[in-house]
């Protein structure tokens, strides 16, 4: 999600995917004055994956905390 990187993101799905999720919480972000400046090198697993995305199908996945600024 930084500079406009995409790539690691998953465009399978039906509804667009985890992609197109994480491109409108950045413009929400981005709307309200933050910016996102970097992110952890190593992804981590968490099984309360529906609280970093409530429109996932799935109860775990892997996580990247990201630093943003305002």
């Amino acid at each position: 999600m930084i500079n406009g990187d995409y790539s690691g993101f998953d465009f399978s799905c039906e509804d667009g995917g985890e992609a197109l999720r994480c491109s409108a919480a950045e413009d929400e972000l981005t709307e309200e004055g933050w910016k996102i400046v970097s992110c952890d090198d190593e992804p981590r697993f968490t099984w309360s994956y529906r609280l970093y995305d409530p429109g996932a199908n799935c109860y775990g996945g892997d996580v990247l905390d990201y630093t943003i600024i305002r």
